[in-house]
């Protein structure tokens, strides 16, 4: 029996560190519980997003949302084009790449500018570069526009 009550009170500790991290809100009285791990459970004031910070963080959302849906309409729209599956693949391929090696370099200019500016750029570009895709009637330009779409999604999750 003594060694159920052990491994329960383990499954507690670890559900409350868990949710902790999670930033999730557990109230206990078993008093066998560590304090500073209720107090950190506890205090989830801190953790909402300013209001400010709303319409950008609906913005990143629309322009990841947008990615999603176009990733899946993508190698039709490039074989209309007349794309080989080679070209399909680096135009898929491409905003990842270029998400990967601009990431640190929009990280550093956040830095310095502010990342409130440099997220409103980034959106403001996803959405030219959206339209470039949307309006190319070449695979090259399909090509370009993931690549720029890419480059300006590096400084969004």
């Amino acid at each position: 029996m003594r060694g159920a009550s052990g491994s329960a009170r383990r499954r507690t500790r670890g559900l409350q560190l868990a949710m902790s991290v999670a930033g999730g809100s557990i109230s206990s009285s078993n008093s066998s519980d560590d304090p500073s791990i209720t107090a950190r459970v506890d205090d989830n004031s801190s953790d909402r997003l300013p209001r400010e910070l709303m319409p950008i963080t609906l913005g990143v959302f629309a322009q990841m949302l947008g990615e999603g849906i176009s990733l899946s309409s993508l190698p039709l729209y490039l074989t209309r084009l007349g794309a080989s599956p080679v070209m399909v693949g680096l135009a898929i391929s491409c905003f990842s790449i270029s998400q990967m090696t601009f990431a640190p370099l929009l990280v550093g200019l956040s830095s310095r500018m502010g990342r409130s500016i440099v997220l409103r750029i980034c959106l403001a570009g996803a959405a030219a570069s959206s339209l470039l895709i949307a309006f190319s009637g070449s695979v090259y330009g399909v090509v370009a526009g993931r690549a720029l779409a890419g480059a300006f999604a590096a400084c969004g999750p």
